[in-house]
């Protein structure tokens, strides 16, 4: 899953962290996929 659900200790609040995909060439980060975010 190219994101991290970080729960916060502030009641019904996540934190959405992108997984930063890199190489010598550069780097990729997919900001939204709607699959990921179904309950």
């Amino acid at each position: 899953m190219p994101f991290e659900f970080v729960r916060l200790e502030i009641p019904g609040v996540i934190l959405i962290k992108p997984k930063v995909f890199g190489d010598e060439r550069g780097f990729f980060m997919e900001t939204y996929k709607k699959s990921d975010f179904k309950v």
